[in-house]
């Protein structure tokens, strides 16, 4: 790097540090710097800005240039085109409080600005929050880059300068990232968006008068980094989530597609193969896949079997992938983890040693999940262990040697190898551990000093606390929360804390997955916590606040707070079915009883007691509400955000169905009737229906019903049996036929092949279920209903006496 570019690269970052809020030092730096560049020149206007509005900032003052230095800087940037009006502009647009502020105005004119400006909005640690922010953002590149390469002139003073050209394939390249990265962030199906400006900027480079050997050069340049932006390096993450593959495969069809358009197709370089590959290896198998995984030996080595006459003129080894001479691959590829320790005790070439990737990838095949017996999914589809058959001549003796170690077992010997856990390998053993004893020893055993055990174990400040990373931190949340016994609450509210602490307000794939795991915890039963129902409720949704950022909850959180607060209501329900049989003149100041009667005395306690003196029940009774508020607003924003990035989208981009799948509302059958059930359990029999109603609106679209029409078998994600069956027992009687006839003629005229349940279904539905909650739910609504009755009763027979004679008295009953 020259010196030149070095001094640039020091000015933007010291840019980025004033934009991030960083601590004062970046600031004196900034200030004492003499270079006469824009972004230098911006960035002391900013200070003196700000410091002379604070008191007590004469200091930084000083450090500033005198107002002749300050003139002669002007001077020189003035001399280079930026004017004082282009001035205030810029500083108008950094001085935004936040990204999406600071974007707003970088969009509000059309004019130039300068390409540092951009990049500063699309940094790695920009948080802007809108989809139709990186939409503009897009557009403005596209306008940028293509207007500028069609006005660039044929001269060879550009040629030689092709490295500094602002609109050259390097500088689309540097952009590109940066966008695919908050594509990634916010809605990674709109990386598709991405694909359409490489086409477009491609295309343009074939109508520019650029020699023909430059022009392929720099066609080919944006045409594999494009793919690679969908491969392993730019959508890496340290977390296990999914990935819309089918509009990453659409994507790079896209450049596929626009290369063998042209007069000479773009080569593909070994990277791009490769992301072309990762992509591929992602989407689900096809009918030639999956009958090459059963062709696979179920023994080990697993040669693939014959399956033609070519086969049989090959060698075993020669359908193997070139992972297998790698020796911590060939560990991860294995089937189980008795396969796996083979691996691990066999290096793919005599004198290898082991290292720490190697126990890595050892603990976590130890680790994984055993296959459920009756399960769909082949080797390679899920992060499972598949079940191989033994020899059946190995006696118990040579059964016990090639059995695989014990976790513990396999950490001591890496222990006397010299090798101390870290980084992934320190991650996996701490999220695993169920002791909090292992885990410290985990920590202190990982730098040999106990510094990383003191600093997640004791109180620290938030700056000390950022210098671990968040996996471990991640890691040692899991631990806590698997914690139970009279501890238990002491390490859930450590949880929290030690969360706000490291995450701050910031939302991420890591703040969801950790607040996630906070979560799912607390659906365990209260008293396992030590709390009472009110506060584990309280405690739900203060996590879920944090959850639901700028760009709305995650899917997975909102189906967890859905299951958290279901299975709260649940264990409250047995209680009110004891009181039932017990004390059923109480019943009514129930609070869960207040929310299944829409007549209760106390439909108006969200604003003031009507509980009287029943200790618990109004904080529990509003706290209900609050949660069905909180979903119900969840829900609303989920399926919302998600119109918006369609109508970004635009056309369709694939699949109808793969559209369905990939939606990042409750649309899919599971996320459906998790929804469908806890609005059951709160009583929102409404919702239900709106619900219903919705999700016919979306699977009844045309495109989306043909495509269903023609598969053999419905996809799990599209069958709604057990959804409907619940809407069946639980609202359909709490609703009234009008409703119910209203959602099956919608079925009907929709065209869509749902059954509606009879009565034998919804029994097979009840009979399925893993406890005896909806039927305990079921029988409370019954018992609501027939209050409901009773009440009419009670009302018509009072109106009968008062239209009777006087004297013609009747008895009348008071319990």
């Amino acid at each position: 790097m020259t010196l030149k570019a070095w001094r640039d690269n020091s000015l933007n970052l010291l840019l980025q540090k004033a934009l991030d809020g960083e601590d004062r030092d970046w600031k004196m730096q900034a200030a004492r710097n003499r270079i006469a560049r824009l972004p230098s020149i911006l960035l002391q206007m900013m200070i003196r800005k700000e410091a002379s509005q604070e008191p007590g900032q004469s200091e930084l003052l000083n450090l500033l240039p005198s107002t002749q230095e300050w003139d002669l800087m002007l001077e020189k940037v003035q001399r280079r085109g930026h004017s004082q009006d282009d001035l205030a502009h810029y500083l108008y647009i950094l001085e935004g409080k936040t990204d999406d502020m600071r974007c707003e105005r970088f969009l509000e004119r059309e004019s130039y600005k300068p390409p540092f400006i951009l990049h500063l909005l699309l940094r790695s640690t920009s948080r802007f929050s809108q989809l139709e922010t990186l939409n503009c953002l897009v557009g403005y590149c596209r306008s940028f880059y293509l207007e500028a390469l069609r006005n660039e002139s044929d001269t060879a003073g550009t040629l030689t300068k092709k490295p500094k050209r602002p609109h050259g394939p390097e500088s689309l390249n540097f952009v590109l990232s940066l966008l695919a990265h908050h594509c990634m962030r916010l809605d990674a199906r709109h990386i598709v968006t991405l694909c359409d400006l490489t086409v477009q900027y491609i295309e343009a480079l074939a109508e520019s008068h650029l020699p023909q050997e430059k022009i392929y050069e720099a066609q080919c340049s944006v045409f594999n980094h494009s793919l690679k932006l969908l491969g392993s390096t730019y959508r890496r993450h340290p977390i296990q989530q999914a990935l819309p593959n089918a509009f990453f495969w659409e994507a790079q069809r896209i450049l596929l597609a626009a290369s063998s358009k042209l007069k000479k197709q773009l080569l593909v370089d070994a990277e791009g193969f490769r992301a072309i590959r990762k992509v591929l290896a992602g989407m689900s198998k096809n009918h030639v896949e999956i009958h090459s995984s059963f062709r696979h030996a179920p023994t080990w080595p697993p040669y693939l079997q014959p399956g033609d006459g070519m086969d049989e003129e090959m060698d075993p080894e020669e359908s193997w992938s070139r992972s297998v001479g790698l020796w911590e691959a060939s560990i991860r590829a294995t089937r189980n983890a008795q396969e796996a320790w083979e691996r691990f005790q066999n290096p793919p070439r005599a004198g290898l040693e082991l290292g720490l990737a190697e126990y890595t990838a050892m603990f976590g095949k130890l680790m994984l999940r055993e296959a459920d017996e009756h399960t769909t999914a082949l080797p390679g589809d899920k992060a499972l262990n598949f079940p191989t058959p033994q020899e059946a001549n190995l006696t118990e003796f040579e059964k016990a040697r090639i059995r695989p170690p014990s976790t513990s077992q396999l950490y001591e010997k890496m222990l006397k190898n010299g090798i101390r856990p870290s980084g992934s390998c320190l991650a996996i053993l701490l999220a695993n551990t169920e002791s909090m004893e292992m885990a410290r020893r985990y920590l202190r055993d990982s730098d040999g000093t106990g510094a990383l055990y003191r600093l997640l174990s004791q109180e620290m400040d938030v700056e000390a606390l950022k210098k671990v990373p968040l996996s471990l931190v991640s890691a040692y949340i899991q631990v806590m929360t698997r914690q139970g016994g009279r501890r238990g609450r002491k390490y859930l509210v450590r949880a929290i804390e030690l969360a706000e602490q490291r995450l701050g307000p910031v939302q991420s794939p890591w703040s969801d997955f950790i607040w996630g795991t906070i979560l799912k915890d607390l659906s365990q039963h209260h008293r396992g916590l030590k709390i009472l129902p009110y506060q584990q409720l309280k405690l739900s949704l203060h996590v879920v606040h944090k959850l639901d950022g700028a760009c709305g909850i995650p899917l997975p959180a909102f189906v967890q707070f859905s299951k958290t607060t279901r299975k709260i209501i649940k264990r409250e329900l047995e209680q009110l079915c004891s009181e039932m049989e017990s004390s059923p003149s109480t019943v009514k100041n129930n609070a869960l009883w207040a929310l299944y009667d829409t007549k209760s005395i106390h439909k108006d306690a969200m604003h003031w007691d009507t509980f009287g003196g029943r200790p618990g029940a109004l904080d529990l009774f509003r706290l209900f509400r609050s949660s069905a508020l909180q979903m119900k607003g969840l829900f609303d924003k989920l399926v919302s955000l998600e119109g918006e990035s369609r109508r970004l989208l635009g056309a369709t981009r694939v699949a109808p169905l793969d559209e369905m799948m990939w939606r990042r509302d409750p649309a899919r059958a599971e996320h459906a009737y998790e929804y469908m059930i806890s609005l059951a359990y709160l009583g929102e029999f409404q919702q239900m229906a709106k619900l219903l109603e919705w999700l016919i609106t979306k699977w009844g679209q045309p495109e989306v019903v043909q495509a269903l029409s023609e598969l053999d078998e419905v996809p799990p994600y599209a069958d709604f049996a057990r959804t409907l069956c619940a809407f069946r027992l639980v609202a359909e009687p709490m609703l009234g036929q009008g409703v119910v006839a209203s959602l099956r003629e919608a079925i009907d005229a929709a065209g869509l092949d749902w059954a509606w349940p009879d009565e034998e279904a919804v029994e097979a539905y009840v009979e399925t279920q893993e406890d005896d909650s909806i039927q305990a739910l079921a029988r409370v609504l019954e018992r609501v209903r027939l209050s409901w009755t009773n009440t009419r009763d009670d009302a018509e027979r009072e109106a009968e006496l008062d239209t009777e004679p006087a004297g013609n008295t009747r008895w009348r009953s008071h319990v």
